[in-house]
């Protein structure tokens, strides 16, 4: 019997921040930071949007570490975009964006 492993949430967090989080926290900064004057809700709409069709796979899985995390790290981001749009219960972001296969 092999012993199970799994990646720290630590080093699944260095490698999906550069990889993919940290720009769309930029991206959602910058738009937060247009105002509401300047027409701020249209772009985070569609920034909602664009976070709803994403799609992550993990060819290798295991106990699905990597996955798990980067499913919270959308959901937090997506929370402040409802919040910013003072929006409730409309949620996009959904788990079956996210893939996996493990060979055992």
């Amino acid at each position: 019997m092999r012993a199970v492993r799994h990646t720290s949430e630590t080093n699944i967090l260095k490698l999906i921040k550069p990889l993919f989080l940290d720009e769309f926290w930029r991206e959602f900064e910058t738009i937060k930071a247009r105002g509401l004057t300047r027409g701020r809700a249209p772009l985070l709409k569609e920034f909602h949007k664009k976070l709803s069709v994403l799609r992550f796979l993990d060819p290798a899985c295991g106990c699905g570490n990597f996955l798990v995390i980067t499913y919270r790290e959308l959901r937090l981001l997506e929370l402040e975009v409802l919040r910013t749009l003072n929006k409730t219960g409309e949620s996009f972001i959904d788990v079956d964006q996210i893939y996996g296969i493990e060979y055992e």
